[in-house]
């Protein structure tokens, strides 16, 4: 496969070269391993709204943007193909109101937004610097700077329902989706091989910590 300027690709095939289209490439290659067949409609509408949140951004007028595909976007947009491939061999759609607590910014225009002036006045600064970055209230921060203490949490304490989205969590799990596929079978009790077979669904995976740690989040970028 050969991306082109267009921002089309040519499909090499045993003596037949064509172009195609970058989303329908993507709708191609998603017909081929239709990871999201067995996800319930809700699991779909969660997926389409998490996409959204992370590819949507603030703009430095206060509008809303998107990520560009040269910047990570691509990335995204691929995702968010799936899902309307998926959603296209349903014979569906999205439900209304699915959007109502995605995790998007918040638009300020035509008042610019209140970061606008400060990372403008930091950001040359940086450089090329590697950095990190800690988000939250003064009242936690300060005291980094005027005493030396730093706040951290029990990673059990991110699962508080009363958290925004992009702050909740169940950090002591992790969930792992595998698609529909064939397994062999062994006998819990014997440990003897019973044979082959396929699952009748995606299987979901559940890891769980028998014991709680502590955890403090940054971010290795400074964005509006």
């Amino acid at each position: 496969m050969i991306w082109v300027p267009d921002r089309r690709l040519i499909v090499p095939f045993p003596g037949l070269v064509f172009p195609m289209r970058r989303h329908e490439f993507w709708r191609l290659s998603y017909r081929r391993n239709r990871y999201l067949e067995h996800a319930t409609e809700e699991e779909l509408m969660n997926r389409a709204r998490d996409i959204i949140s992370n590819i949507t951004e603030l703009t430095y007028d206060g509008k809303i943007g998107m990520i560009l595909p040269s910047e990570g976007g691509a990335f995204w947009i691929e995702l968010f193909t799936h899902v309307l491939e998926e959603l296209a061999a349903r014979g569906s759609g999205f439900k209304d109101g699915f959007l109502k607590h995605a995790a998007v910014p918040k638009p300020s225009f035509p008042i610019d937004p209140r970061a606008k002036t400060l990372l403008r006045q930091i950001g040359p600064g940086l450089g090329n610097q590697r950095y990190v970055v800690k988000l939250g209230k003064a009242k936690y921060l300060q005291p980094a700077f005027e005493q030396g203490r730093w706040r951290i949490s029990p990673a059990s304490s991110y699962a508080d329902p009363s958290l925004n989205t992009a702050q909740r969590d169940k950090e002591l799990e992790m969930n792992v989706y595998l698609p529909k596929s064939k397994m062999k079978f062994w006998d819990g009790k014997t440990g003897k091989f019973k044979g082959d077979g396929e699952s009748l669904g995606n299987i979901k995976v559940t890891s769980q910590l028998t014991t709680d740690y502590y955890v403090s989040c940054l971010t290795g970028q400074l964005d509006l």
